[in-house]
C-alpha cells in the first residue's frame, strides 16, 4: 500500500479511507517485523510514513508506559492467564475474557511511531538480517520433516538400528534434506547443505540417549525435548511429539515472563486449551501440504491468531486456503474464515471497510 500510493489511485483512495479513523488498523510486533525485514530502505521508510499518517492504531500494548507493541507470546500470556484461572473454560470464553488484554493498545500513528521508531531502526540495522535468516531456516526445516509424522511413537514393534547403521542413515537423511532445501524453498537459502548437516547432527546427538539407556528408549528421547508422556494422546504420532516439544519450549518463555518456576505451567496448561495454539497448529499442518517452503510461514503463524481478537483479517491466498481447509472441522477456523476480507484489490478493500464502519 505504501509502495503503490504514488502510482495507483485506488491505493491512495484506500489510504484516504483509513484516515477517516472510524475503522482502526490493528498491529502486532510480527507486522512490524515484516516491515523491518524489507530489503529496501526506501520501502521501509514509506511504510513508517504510512503508519505515522494513520489517525489511530490499535495493538497489543506491553506493560511499559510507552506504546510498545506486543507479540504472540504476549497474546499467549493473556490466554494462559484465563485458562489458569479456570482450566475448564472453553475457547469462546477465553477469547471473550482475554480480548481486553490483547486489544488494549490505542494510539495515534504519530504517537506510535514516536515511541517505537528508534527501536524499529535499531532492530532493522542490528537484528533483522539474522532474525530473517533464522526464520527462513526454521520455516524450511519444518517444511521437510525427516521422519514420518504419522508414525506411532509407542508402537511395540519398534527397534533401534545398530548405531553404525543409524550414523550412515543420518548422513543420507542430511543429504536428502539438503537437496530439498536447495530446490524446494521459494526463496533460496544461502547455505542449504550446512543448514541440513547441522540440523541432522543435532538430531543424531539427541537420539544417542536412546542407546545409552535402552530400557527407557523413546521415553529417554522425550525427556531430551522436555515432553511428558502423560501429556500426549494415547496413540501419539511423531507429529504429536514435535508439536508438544514446540509448545513446552514456548511455555517456558511464558513461565519466565510470569516469574514462575520452570515447569509450573505444564501442571495446568495444555496446548489444546489455548485458542491461539489451535490456530498455530492447524496452519502448520496445512502449510506442510504446500510443495515449497516459504520464509514467511513462521511469521504468518504468529500473525493469524490475532485474527480471533479483531473484527476483520487480511491474509494472502496461501493463508486463506489454509484457513478454508481447516474451517470445515474447526469452530475457531470457521470464525477466522468469516472474518476474512474477501477483496483482493484496493478498491474492494475500501468498499469492505465502508461496510465494516456501517455495521
Amino acid at each position: 500500500l505504501a509502495r503503490d500510493k504514488d502510482r495507483d489511485a485506488a491505493a491512495r483512495e484506500l489510504i484516504t479511507r483509513l484516515s477517516v479513523g472510524d475503522v482502526i488498523p490493528f498491529l502486532s510486533w510480527h507486522h512490524v517485523a515484516e516491515l523491518a525485514h524489507h530489503g529496501s530502505e526506501d520501502v521501509f521508510k514509506q511504510r513508517v510514513v504510512l503508519f505515522r499518517s494513520l489517525p489511530f492504531v490499535a495493538f497489543l500494548k506491553q506493560p511499559q508506559e510507552k506504546a510498545y507493541i506486543g507479540n504472540i507470546i504476549d497474546l499467549r500470556n493473556a490466554e494462559i492467564s484465563e485458562a489458569f484461572r479456570d482450566p475448564t473454560v472453553d475457547h469462546t470464553a477465553i477469547i471473550e475474557r482475554a480480548s481486553a488484554r490483547i486489544t488494549n493498545g490505542f494510539a495515534s500513528g504519530v504517537s506510535l511511531c514516536r515511541d517505537n521508531e528508534e527501536w524499529w531502526e535499531i532492530y532493522r540495522q542490528k537484528f533483522a538480517k539474522d532474525s530473517q535468516r533464522r526464520g527462513a531456516e526454521i520455516s524450511a526445516l519444518t517444511h521437510f520433516p525427516t521422519a514420518d509424522l504419522s508414525e506411532k511413537v509407542f508402537a511395540r514393534d519398534q527397534k533401534l538400528r545398530p548405531l553404525d547403521e543409524a550414523r550412515i542413515q543420518f548422513k543420507k537423511m542430511a543429504q536428502m534434506l539438503a537437496q530439498r532445501l536447495e530446490k524446494d524453498v521459494k526463496k533460496a537459502l544461502p547455505n542449504p547443505e550446512s543448514v541440513a548437516q547441522e540440523f541432522m547432527r543435532e538430531a543424531y546427538e539427541d537420539g544417542l540417549v536412546m542407546y545409552e539407556d535402552k530400557a527407557t528408549g523413546i521415553d529417554a528421547l522425550l525427556k531430551v525435548y522436555a515432553v511428558d508422556r502423560s501429556r500426549l494422546p494415547k496413540n501419539a504420532t511423531v507429529a504429536d511429539v514435535g508439536e508438544e516439544a514446540v509448545f513446552v519450549k514456548q511455555l517456558a518463555i511464558n513461565e519466565s515472563q510470569f516469574g514462575l518456576p520452570s515447569g509450573s505451567l505444564q501442571q495446568v496448561i495444555r496446548k489444546e486449551m489455548l485458542p491461539s495454539w489451535i490456530i498455530w497448529q492447524g496452519l502448520s499442518r496445512a502449510l506442510l501440504k504446500l510443495p515449497k517452503a516459504e520464509s514467511g510461514n513462521l511469521n504468518d503463524k504468529s500473525i493469524v491468531p490475532f485474527g480471533l481478537y479483531v473484527d476483520r483479517l487480511q491474509v494472502d491466498k496461501r493463508i486463506r486456503d489454509a484457513i478454508r481447509r481447516n474451517a470445515q472441522g474447526s469452530k475457531l477456523f470457521d470464525t477466522l474464515q468469516r472474518k476474512l476480507f474477501k477483496a483482493t484489490d484496493y478498491e474492494g478493500l475500501s468498499t469492505e471497510i465502508d461496510n465494516l464502519a456501517k455495521s
